[in-house]
């Protein structure tokens, strides 16, 4: 188990995920970049990478895969009986398969990367707008569920 001070850092970089995940949503929303045009064809992609990354972060605190190692930041860690499983559904799929799509867009060259990334199809399209508000929403029942000592660590 992680000491007090430990615990205290690692609520630092989940308020820092927090933080790039929610300014990623901002500007998805400000920037009208659910609607795709050739002149914003960069900057969704640059904030779409942006979010994802930070989304999977998230998830992996929230779920720990199976491979979690023991230096990785959970929630269980702050609260231990918290419990969000892999099977856990955000935004009309689990958190294994959001994982799972978000690391074949993020994480490896791959052919099916093509069609993801094809921004005139419905189904590649990501809801960030919908997973954002699940995430912040997942957030909040966590820090809920914290002591107010510990829930101040995450800001």
């Amino acid at each position: 188990m992680p000491s007090e001070s430990e615990l205290r850092d690692g609520a630092g970089f989940v308020r820092y995920e927090f933080q790039m995940l929610t300014k990623a949503a901002e500007i998805w929303k400000a920037k009208n970049l659910g609607t795709y045009s050739k002149s914003n064809k960069w900057e969704r992609r640059r904030t779409t990478d942006v979010f994802l990354l930070h989304a999977r972060n998230l998830l992996d605190f929230f779920a720990p895969r199976k491979s979690a190692r023991e230096a990785d930041v959970e929630a269980k860690h702050y609260d231990p009986s918290w419990e969000c499983s892999e099977g856990s559904s955000l935004a009309g799929r689990t958190i294994v398969q959001w994982r799972d799509q978000i690391d074949k867009l993020l994480s490896h060259v791959t052919y099916n990367r093509t069609t993801m990334i094809n921004e005139n199809t419905s189904a590649s399209r990501w809801p960030i707008e919908s997973l954002n508000k699940e995430l912040v929403a997942m957030l909040d029942g966590f820090l809920m569920a914290l002591p107010e000592s510990r829930r101040e660590w995450f800001g």
